[in-house]
């Protein structure tokens, strides 16, 4: 007996090579087999289910099901699921092809045989495994839409926007859809109909943001500035609230000159933002209104934060220059104290100098406005590193890897101050974790600092 689930789990990033299932994991010699029954299924779905129990629990519970019901597809299922949620994507493959022999009908397995042969790049066999989940009764436009993925790494593109729009007559209010038929649309150079594909995405019940900023781009930088603005505006029309649209439709009128509009269409973009909770977009919208609205001090604060930034990667920084920048950003960091990011540069500047209590207090203040600023995190952390604070370093430091795992600068940083506070398998597991997004002679170089402190 087999009962179907669509589990649709949220999935770590998998990748390596597709291996057979380990031999653990296969069916056990032919012979006489207990018949599969809903408990063992209702038992493997629950400890799928279980986030609160560890991982390999969890899967040490469903193999021991496994062992006394080794034909039961939906525990095969199950299996295969978490070994994905424990990023072993091999094993993961293996248990879930046992499933689907077990019963080809198990949509939600084709599903996600076909997600980990595309992650491999085995893109003709993602390809029918998404044709196998769909005939099993999986959802069409989801199905659809991942085989027109794969078909695009094949270079398939016009079967592509033939799947897009399959999927499209599936489920008419899925805004992704509309995206990728309209992107499809103008790698085939149909621009008509990447922009009927545009109109209609932006009435969709589940809108996309990326649909307008993908299509209004393609017209700016095609240089056809005034299609753009007419279609921002048919855009905010359907999405009034859409403070990123909004941003970038300010900008574009920036750049035709129509300044006045510029800045009120800012301003309402700023507003909407705030009300939304959308910060990044709020910073941006907040230097661009400055830029506009005080240019002469917009010039001052750009040249002093490239003084600031040339001085401090210096080995011997010039104290006289570091000064002049201060000094001539802080007149207007007063004045406008909602732009936290030249606070951050000052901040930089005045630990450089040794003034860590007032650097210190700059850090502290860009955090009240941005909690999770990862700079101003790390240099609190290395102000306390160098009062000797290690402890305290090291849990400035750990926050902000933390944040920004994969941003080199800081990690490299954070890693040599959890060197110098002893915190030599915290160092390491920041490095590990961002190990692809550093040059790999910082790297190499780290690696030796945590070996010789943690042998001393």
């Amino acid at each position: 007996m087999t009962r179907h689930y669509c589990f649709g789990l949220a999935l770590l990033a998998l990748g390596g090579l597709v291996l057979p299932a380990y031999p653990e994991d296969q069916q056990s010699e032919q012979g006489t087999r207990p018949e599969p029954t809903p408990e063992a299924a209702d038992e493997a779905i629950l400890l799928l289910q279980a986030e609160d129990i560890p991982i390999e629990t969890r899967i040490e519970g469903v193999r021991r099901i496994l062992q006394a019901y080794p034909e039961d597809a939906t525990t095969w299922a199950a299996l295969g699921e978490l070994y994905m949620n424990a990023d072993e994507p091999a094993r993961a493959l293996g248990a879930l092809r046992q499933a689907v022999e077990l019963d080809s009908k198990l949509h939600s397995s084709w599903h996600w045989i076909g997600i980990l042969e595309k992650r491999n790049g085995s893109y003709k066999e993602a390809a029918m495994a998404f044709d196998r989940a769909r005939a099993a009764g999986g959802p069409p436009a989801v199905e659809l839409n991942e085989k027109a993925v794969a078909l695009v790494r094949m270079g398939r593109m016009s079967e592509a926007y033939g799947a897009w729009r399959d999927a499209l007559t599936h489920d008419p209010g899925w805004g992704v859809l509309y995206t990728n038929a309209a992107k499809a649309a103008l790698a085939l150079g149909n621009e008509d109909a990447a922009r009927d594909h545009f109109l209609q995405g932006m009435k969709a019940e589940r809108y996309e943001e990326t649909l307008p900023l993908m299509w209004t781009d393609h017209l700016v930088r095609s240089g056809r500035l005034k299609e753009a603005l007419r279609d921002y505006e048919v855009a905010l029309a359907e999405q009034p609230k859409a403070a990123k649209l909004r941003y970038y439709y300010g900008m574009t009128l920036k750049d035709e000159k129509e300044e006045e509009a510029a800045i009120h269409q800012l301003a309402i973009a700023l507003s909407d933002a705030l009300e939304t909770g959308d910060r990044i977009t709020a910073d941006a919208v907040r230097k661009s209104l400055f830029a506009l609205e005080h240019p002469k001090k917009m010039r001052e604060l750009v040249k002093a934060e490239e003084t600031i930034r040339k001085e401090t990667d210096s080995p011997s920084p010039s104290e006289k220059k570091l000064l002049k920048a201060i000094d001539s950003m802080s007149p207007i960091i007063e004045e406008h104290p909602d732009l936290w990011e030249p606070r951050l540069m000052r901040g930089v500047a005045l630990r450089r100098l040794g003034r860590g209590d007032d650097a210190k207090s700059d850090f502290e203040q860009v955090l009240v406005q941005v909690p999770d600023q990862p700079n101003a995190y790390l240099n609190i952390g290395l102000i306390e590193r160098d009062l000797g604070h290690f402890e305290v370093a090291a849990q400035y430091a750990a926050k902000a890897a933390s944040i920004a795992p994969t941003d080199p600068l800081i990690v490299v940083n954070a890693a040599l101050v959890l060197v110098d506070a002893g915190k030599c398998d915290e160092a390491a597991q920041v490095l590990a974790t961002a190990r692809d997004s550093i040059p790999f002679e910082n790297a190499d170089e780290i690696r030796r600092r945590i070996k010789d402190a943690c042998s001393e």
